[in-house]
């Protein structure tokens, strides 16, 4: 214990009133008759009795409001008219001395009952509900928080003072050692009735999820890693697309026993497939929708051998070749691989042992359930090695300094071409040891063509044209439709014309697979249903939320908490009305048939943002018509656009196809006439590359 002794004199509150602009505008506004008064002790407490902080009990009008942190005030003597006395102030804290300010103030109104009254906090309950979703969208740390909750504490003294408190954080977790780390489960049935609390899923007979496991490297510095179990709704088709935590893991390496890893997962997975759950007193079964993951992790969870061994293609029995240091699978035409065949363990060599992965207990195709993913397989597999191949491969294959200076040229002058959707620009073919996914899949589907084209080896670019079209055809949701067996025989003759060109090294794991992605297709519907993009984006956040080495499970699971309770406040939250239209401005425009209407610079919708700008505003019409959105306006209820058409649509490429068919055309001669079209009428935001002769390379963008 600490005793301060202070010797306050007693001042009139006139002359020491503190000034209006030093406190907050609401506590200003409000308590206009705020002033420091002499202690002379409390009317009900006496002058010699410990005055507790917060006494509501009224004399003549003013209240005791003692603030100070943690401190009793004691008032020595009774000689309530002198002119001093001493006020002694203990603290709990033997290390640190309690700061208190001689001024202490107090309210002389007389409608004010308690010092600590609802009229007093100003909202701070709203208040509290606000800094708590601050600080966890902006991942905020403790110690930030608390220094911020300090400050903010002295005009809002019903604010709490620590950080778990506002943010609600867990007294403890529950973690089991497993697998040789720790684990925690969350549950897919918790997952699953919070979106339903929150008015985003509702209830139907089933619900089909999509699974997502993969490693997360934490540090440079350690081994430290975490194992998420993601999951996401894919049916009934709701509008919350941010994937759900079911389980994760955290150990020194990844688990080493995929049994006692998946333990609790397949056990409640089970139950929701066999006996359903309750939401809002229906019964609801589970189904399992695919499992999307890179290929070790496909290989983990399957318990059968990676994409280096020679059984190691998990759609054809084919047994691969050891060729120039590399595993390698030239055959396009095996047999292929069942489900059935899978449980029977029909192939031996293909299987790790034989105990089965315990993801056989469950509803669910072993072979036809795991996805081959675009994203690694396309994006970070194949593209790359063509791309690294082109700059430091063989000889006879690697591009001159001078071609690659030309493409880096072409790819940095597209910067100011590229649509906001995108988030990030071209960079430099030097880069491509730091390119991102997102990267490699925008210059196969829409740069690579044009920055490409006459500048390297006829026969590199029609074998790039074949994935190009490929991929845009399985991609693109009204072509897969009908173009999901023409796509494959394009990624077929894609392995087979590179072998040829780049020799059978080329057709290593990611390069053969590729062929069986059409199977995907038509299985699941464009390749986006069933690609890791928002799983990885997901896994970015949650990685921001471990801010040091010690106990990373127990930290991203309080944070997971937090944002649960967070989000449990906004029941029925309703969601985002679409189209939104933004920036307002004046034109001498007029629409015919449109008195008043009001024009605007962007309208976003759930799959595209319109602007008035280059990079923004070409578009492609319900009709087939391509064009520059002009204007945005609203007339009424109804929101359309303006479009210049442009007179000459043609094939950018003839070869493998008329690119006409998969959408990338060559647009000329931009018209005079502007046309009116219902917001509706846009089917797609296409990104518009210029070419010479004032011409246009244009590729719709799907979500």
């Amino acid at each position: 214990m600490v005793t301060h002794q202070l010797q306050v004199e007693r001042r009139t509150a006139k002359a020491h009133r503190p000034k209006t602009d030093a406190l907050p505008l609401d506590y200003a506004t409000n308590k206009a008759h705020i002033a420091e008064i002499s202690i002379s002790g409390c009317s009900a407490c006496g002058p010699s009795d410990v005055c507790n902080v917060g006494c509501s009990t009224e004399s003549n009008g003013n209240l005791c409001a003692w603030v100070a942190d943690d401190c009793e005030l004691h008032a020595e003597g009774s000689d309530t008219d002198g002119e001093n006395f001493v006020v002694e102030m203990s603290t709990d804290d033997g290390a640190q001395e309690c700061e208190y300010e001689a001024d202490t103030y107090c309210s002389l109104s007389d409608s004010d009952s308690d010092c600590a009254s609802s009229d007093y906090d100003f909202g701070d309950e709203n208040l509290h509900v606000e800094l708590a979703t601050w600080a966890a969208e902006f991942s905020v740390n403790s110690t930030a928080l608390a220094a911020l909750l300090k400050l903010l504490h002295r005009y809002h003294p019903s604010l709490p003072k620590s950080p778990r408190t506002i943010s609600n954080t867990p007294r403890s977790v529950s973690v089991k050692a497993t697998a040789g780390g720790s684990y925690h489960h969350f549950g897919i049935e918790k997952s699953l009735n919070l979106l339903h609390a929150r008015g985003v899923l509702q209830p139907e007979n089933s619900i089909s999820i999509q699974i997502n496991i993969d490693g997360l490297p934490l540090f440079k510095s350690t081994g430290m890693q975490l194992w998420p179990l993601l999951g996401l709704v894919k049916e009934p088709l709701i509008s919350y697309v941010d994937p759900f935590v079911i389980g994760l893991f955290a150990g020194m390496a990844k688990p080493k026993n995929v049994a006692e890893f998946l333990l609790d997962f397949v056990i409640e997975a089970k139950r929701l497939q066999d006996e359903g759950f309750l939401i809002s007193g229906k019964r609801v079964y589970l189904r399992f929708h695919s499992f999307v993951c890179d290929a070790p992790a496909r290989s983990f969870l399957k318990n059968i051998k990676s994409f280096s061994g020679y059984h190691g293609c998990e759609r054809c029995t084919q047994t691969g070749q050891y060729f120039s240091g590399r595993m390698t699978f030239p055959d396009t035409a095996c047999t292929l691989r069942t489900d059935q065949g899978f449980l029977d363990m029909s192939d031996d060599e293909h299987h790790l042992s034989d105990v089965p992965s315990p993801l056989v207990e469950l509803s669910l195709g072993m072979v036809s359930g795991f996805v081959l993913d675009y994203m690694h397989l396309i994006c970070l597999g194949v593209v790359r090695r063509l791309l690294v191949l082109w700059l430091r491969g063989p000889l006879p294959i690697r591009l001159s300094a001078t071609v690659i200076a030309e493409i880096n040229n072409n790819m940095m002058a597209l910067r100011h071409c590229i649509p906001c959707e995108f988030a990030r620009k071209p960079r430099s073919l030097s880069d491509i040891d730091r390119w991102k996914a997102t990267e490699f899949r925008q210059f196969l589907l829409f740069t690579g063509p044009v920055v490409m084209q006459n500048r390297i080896p006829e026969e590199f670019y029609k074998n790039f044209l074949l994935l190009h079209a490929a991929v845009t055809c399985l991609l693109t949701p009204d072509l897969c439709i009908n173009y999901t067996d023409f796509a494959q025989k394009l990624l077929v003759k894609f392995v087979e014309h590179g072998c040829k060109l780049y020799g059978q090294q080329f057709a290593v794991y990611n390069v053969h697979s590729i062929i069986h992605v059409a199977d995907d297709a038509r299985r699941f519907g464009p390749l986006d249903n069933v690609s890791c993009f928002p799983f990885e984006n997901f896994l970015r956040k949650l990685k921001k939320v471990v801010r040091k080495p010690s106990l990373p499970l127990q930290q991203v699971v309080n944070r997971l908490c937090e944002r649960e309770l967070l989000l449990s406040e906004h029941v029925n939250k309703p969601c985002s009305n679409f189209p939104q239209l933004k920036g307002v401005f004046e034109t001498d425009f007029t629409v015919a048939n449109c008195p008043g209407a009001v024009f605007y610079y962007s309208v976003a919708t759930d799959t595209y943002t319109l602007r008035l700008k280059n990079s923004d505003n070409c578009v492609m019409l319900t009709d087939g018509k391509f064009g520059r959105v002009q204007y945005i306006f609203q007339h009424g209820a109804e929101v359309a656009v303006v479009v210049r058409l442009f007179n000459s649509v043609s094939s950018f490429y003839e070869y493998p196809l008329e690119s006409k068919l998969v959408h990338a055309v060559c647009l000329q001669s931009l018209g005079n006439v502007h046309c009116t079209y219902s917001i509706s009428d846009v089917q797609n935001k296409c990104l518009c590359i210029p070419l010479r002769n004032n011409s246009f390379f244009a590729v719709p963008m799907h979500k």
